[in-house]
């Protein structure tokens, strides 16, 4: 386009000049046509500067509104650089969260085990003493001896299921606690994950608005390189 501008503008200054050299004699339809061409040229011309100065104020236009998406961008890449750190902060979280759980888990089967064992334990006790209750002497007189000892059998069998009893128990407790954490950290884990998937589809978003308005941008750089090019040529 800009070197039809100039080939106009050539042509204009060279009717010109034969305007300015042309004899005085010169009358009538010669002149009339060389008037009417300085015209047509003339219009031309005008209408050639109008469509530059149009395309010009197009890529002025262009270049502000480029200007606005790289700001634009800046922000979102700011934006999905900290929703990264909160995604992987998040997958930290929910990683330690399930060694703990798993430690749980290990130390709840340990005291299942041990509270098995120890029922175990427990019955071989009760059948002890219940085999003591069976053989015992009918009369003190006939055999004081054997009373004494089955008599002191049964008071250590006791003091074993007793305390038997008392480990059972504790161990019980251990494992209502461990079944509560195992409990509450599934929970937690449960709900740190939505919080992840949350993070995700929010990281998901913010990544294709970038990629969206980054195509954007390029779309208006060759747009603008198109007008460039029309201007110049």
């Amino acid at each position: 386009m800009m070197n039809l501008y100039k080939y106009l503008f050539l042509n204009l200054i060279l009717f010109f000049i034969i305007l300015n050299w042309v004899q005085p004699t010169l009358y009538g339809d010669d002149r009339t046509d060389i008037e009417k061409r300085i015209y047509h040229k003339k219009r031309d011309l005008k209408k050639l500067n109008k469509i530059i100065l149009k395309k010009k104020k197009e890529v002025r236009a262009i270049g502000k509104k480029e200007t606005l998406i790289k700001k634009s961008l800046r922000n979102v890449k700011k934006g999905i650089d900290i929703k990264n750190k909160k995604v992987l902060e998040q997958k930290l979280n929910i990683l330690k969260l399930s060694q703990i759980a798993n430690a749980n888990n290990v130390i709840l089967r340990q005291l299942v085990n041990k509270v098995q064992e120890k029922g175990k334990v427990l019955n071989k006790l009760l059948l002890r003493r219940w085999a003591l209750d069976i053989n015992r002497p009918d009369d003190f007189l006939f055999s004081p001896l054997y009373y004494y000892l089955c008599s002191n059998k049964k008071r250590a069998s006791q003091l074993l299921i007793l305390n038997n009893i008392h480990e059972i128990g504790c161990i019980g407790n251990l494992i209502s606690l461990q079944t509560d954490n195992k409990v509450r950290l599934s929970f937690q884990r449960n709900l740190f994950q939505d919080r992840l998937t949350c993070k995700e589809e929010a990281l998901y978003k913010i990544k294709r608005d970038y990629i969206y308005q980054t195509k954007g941008l390029n779309d208006l750089k060759n747009k603008k390189i198109a007008y460039n090019n029309s201007i110049n040529n």
